[in-house]
């Protein structure tokens, strides 16, 4: 809903991002990147088993990653 919202903003680095992977020059690595961290499950939480584990992944890299996922598939069903 972000990148929906917040269009304008984003979408000249989103389509700078994808013209530097079909030209090439793109460092994944920078970009395949996530915080791990803690979330509590009990307000007063303190052993490591009253909490669980999240991962904040880069929104960026998953739109990418789908578009490319999406882009491999349709080419696959037309040649087949």
């Amino acid at each position: 809903m972000f990148y929906q919202k917040f269009w304008h903003v984003v979408k000249d680095d989103l389509m700078k991002l994808f013209q530097s992977f079909y030209e090439g020059s793109l460092d994944i690595f920078r970009i395949n990147f996530s915080n791990i961290t803690l979330i509590s499950e009990d307000p007063n939480a303190c052993t490591i088993n009253k909490f669980r584990s999240i991962s904040l992944l880069n929104c960026s890299y998953k739109i990418f990653t789908k578009v490319l996922t999406n882009r491999i598939n349709l080419a696959s069903v037309i040649l087949n």
